[in-house]
C-alpha cells in the first residue's frame, strides 16, 4: 500500500555571510561552487541527480556529498551553495544560520512525498492515520 502525502519544495542554500547576493542571474549563479550529490556503486562514486534547474555539466563543482544533510554541514562553512529540500534548512534559516539563494527565471522545484509500507504488515487504519497525520504536517510547516 502506498499514498501521495503532500510534496516537499527544493531551494538553493548558502550560509548567511556567504560572499554573494542573495538574488542572482542565471549566469552569476554559474560563478558559484556547488555542493555535487554523489552516491556510490559496484564501480565506484557517480553523479546523482538533485533536481536543481542548472545541469551538473554547467556548475562549477564544489564539495561532493551522499546526503542532503551532509551538504547542509559543508554550506555552513564554505562559500558554496547546495540545492536541497526546502524543509531541511528551516531550522538554520529561523536561526539565521543560512539564506536561500533565489536565481532570477528558475522553476519552482517540487516533490511528490510518498509513504509505503506492506499491507499484511501495517494495518490500514493506522497507515491511514499516519498519512493523514503527514499529510496536515507538510500543509502546516512554513517552509523558507
Amino acid at each position: 500500500t502506498h499514498a501521495e502525502v503532500g510534496k516537499v519544495r527544493w531551494g538553493l542554500f548558502a550560509r548567511k555571510n556567504a560572499p554573494f547576493p542573495r538574488v542572482m542571474s542565471a549566469a552569476e549563479i554559474k560563478k558559484i561552487p556547488f555542493v555535487i550529490p554523489t552516491y556510490w556503486t559496484q564501480e565506484g562514486f557517480s553523479i546523482g541527480n538533485d533536481s536543481c534547474p542548472l545541469p551538473l555539466e554547467e556548475r562549477i563543482q564544489g564539495d561532493e556529498t551522499a546526503t542532503a544533510e551532509a551538504g547542509l554541514g559543508l554550506i555552513r562553512h564554505t562559500n558554496q551553495v547546495c540545492f536541497f529540500p526546502a524543509i531541511l534548512a528551516l531550522r538554520e534559516i529561523q536561526a539565521g544560520e543560512l539564506v536561500e539563494v533565489r536565481v532570477r527565471g528558475w522553476p519552482r522545484v517540487e516533490n511528490s512525498v510518498y509513504i509505503t509500507a506492506k499491507s499484511d504488515r501495517v494495518a490500514q487504519r493506522i497507515f491511514k492515520r499516519f498519512c493523514a497525520e503527514t499529510s496536515k504536517y507538510l500543509r502546516e510547516i512554513r517552509e523558507p
